[in-house]
């Protein structure tokens, strides 16, 4: 009979690979999501929306952690909390560059779709996804 114990290693490895495939999916069910969003806005072709949308979330979760990273650097917190990442006013302000950021990223790769239409189109497709991730996080 063999008995297996997990050690550090073992275990960290494991957790490292759920962690991992799990972000992955998440990133995936972000990318049809507002791909679908995206698509629905008549801004470009399913599976293409399916593409930029997965680009651009990958590209803003880049930002997002360059932007993380300084904040905590510059020693912002205040007495309310308002750099506290469990702060209504820290996720309004994410909410708000994330909007942006996509938006600006989505006309970059769909140049002939109208600016209206892409900003509304980002503001719809974040406050679901961002919905999603109280949802699953909270």
């Amino acid at each position: 009979m063999n008995f297996h114990l997990l050690d550090m290693v073992g275990s960290g490895a494991d957790f490292t690979g759920l962690f991992i495939g799990g972000f992955i999916i998440l990133i995936l069910a972000w990318a049809l999501i507002e791909g679908t969003i995206i698509n629905l806005f008549h801004i470009t072709a399913f599976w293409r929306s399916i593409l930029h949308a997965a680009i651009i979330n990958i590209a803003s979760l880049i930002f997002g952690v360059v932007f993380l990273t300084i904040i905590s650097q510059l020693d912002l917190e205040t007495p309310d909390g308002v750099f506290d990442s469990k702060s209504l006013s820290f996720w309004g302000l994410s909410l708000l560059l994330t909007i942006v950021i996509e938006a600006l990223l989505l006309k970059a790769l769909n140049q002939s779709a109208l600016w209206r239409k892409i900003f509304i189109a980002s503001i719809v497709m974040n406050i679901v996804t961002y919905t999603g991730m109280y949802l699953i996080f909270k």
